[in-house]
């Protein structure tokens, strides 16, 4: 690979960065909720069910207090919803509409800068 195609690709990591970040601001997520997100949509691409307690058991991330501290905030903000069971004692996770589009927002960026 040239030195020209390295810096390029180096530009355009660059400019996904700061795409994310406005992406990121428009949104008002911090850290952790970006975190807890980004697990919730990796889990629902691959169809698997993801509940609370799944999110509060990441102490890779953050404490259990923060962890839903953040899952509260992303609910508030609209970005995930609970998912009714049958089983009121396992509270299921979900992107809403919401969550969905800032995924494709930063999909739609990195299908035009590749």
């Amino acid at each position: 690979m040239t030195h020209s195609a390295v810096f390029a690709r180096f530009m355009a990591y660059i400019q996904y960065l700061e795409t994310e970040q406005d992406i990121t601001s428009a949104y008002e997520l911090d850290h952790y909720q970006i975190k807890v997100l980004n697990n919730i949509f990796i889990a629902q691409t691959r169809s698997e069910r993801i509940c609370v307690s799944d999110i509060l058991a990441l102490r890779e991330i953050a404490s259990p207090a923060t962890l839903h501290a953040a899952l509260h905030q992303l609910i508030h903000k609209k970005l995930v919803t609970y998912k009714t069971q049958r089983d009121s004692r396992i509270k299921l996770i979900e992107l809403t509409h919401l969550g969905w589009k800032r995924f494709d927002e930063l999909s739609q960026f990195i299908k035009t800068s590749i």
